[in-house]
């Protein structure tokens, strides 16, 4: 029951950061207690290299309070180029251990976050609390729309060309004046249209005249002759008649 009361303050104790390539000075491995309580460390250990462990310092009469840093500077002792560090108590287990496979001048690997998190290479902040990392600017995975300036081709009316079609003229009727309308009263400027009369030929019908009347002046007086004169000349009168209505102007 002590054994593991001791085991769990035990364990509060961690290796908290390490500089293993300092510029100037000694190598550097801090302890940090995280818990609540006083941890004794007479008699702890701490050891390199994980594969084949060398002790590396020793413990004489070493207290570390809560919330306490203790800075132990050895020299030489971790490699630059990868190594390893181990916390062990006074009875040889190990309490807590880190390793590392490279490093950087003045760069120390150290809990982030402090005194629980995994080791990062970091600047050196031996004997403080590890700063704690702000995340950098890390774009989200928010879906970005790109334009792609594809050119397609739009339908757009275009106006057909005019082509050399006939021209088509349908004649309008024009309308007749009914029957039983009065005509229109021919004005001043229409008198030399009434004076052009068509002509007669005046002789041609005289001859037909006189050589009908010779037969008529027959001795024997013939009654169905001159009937046929009298028709005749009827005609003839019509037929002027008609041919001045037919030039009168509308």
């Amino acid at each position: 029951m002590i054994t593991l009361k001791t085991s769990i303050v035990q364990a509060q104790v961690v290796i908290n950061e390490v500089l293993p390539q300092p510029s100037q000075g000694q190598e550097s491995i801090e302890l940090f207690n995280s818990g609540s309580a006083t941890i004794e460390l007479t008699n702890w250990s701490l050891w390199d290299q994980l594969s084949t462990p060398g002790e590396i310092f020793y413990f004489n009469q070493q207290a570390l309070r809560p919330n306490q840093y203790l800075v132990v500077q050895v020299n030489n002792k971790l490699n630059n180029s990868g190594d390893g560090v181990t916390l062990k108590n006074q009875l040889d287990q190990t309490i807590d251990q880190m390793s590392y496979t490279t490093s950087q001048p003045d760069q120390s690997w150290a809990r982030q976050p402090n005194g629980s998190g995994d080791f990062i290479l970091t600047t050196s902040s031996l004997g403080l609390i590890n700063p704690t990392l702000r995340p950098t600017n890390t774009p989200s995975l928010t879906p970005t729309i790109t334009l792609t300036l594809t050119p397609t081709a739009t339908l757009m009316p275009t106006s057909k060309p005019a082509t050399n079609q006939p021209t088509t003229f349908t004649p309008q009727q024009t309308s007749q004046p009914s029957q039983g309308l009065s005509q229109p009263t021919p004005t001043v400027s229409n008198w030399s249209n009434l004076l052009k009369l068509p002509s007669i030929n005046i002789s041609t019908h005289s001859a037909e005249l006189t050589s009908r009347l010779r037969t008529v002046m027959m001795p024997v007086i013939d009654l169905p002759a001159i009937v046929s004169v009298i028709i005749g000349g009827l005609i003839l009168l019509l037929t002027g008649v008609y041919g001045l209505y037919e030039y009168w102007p509308s």
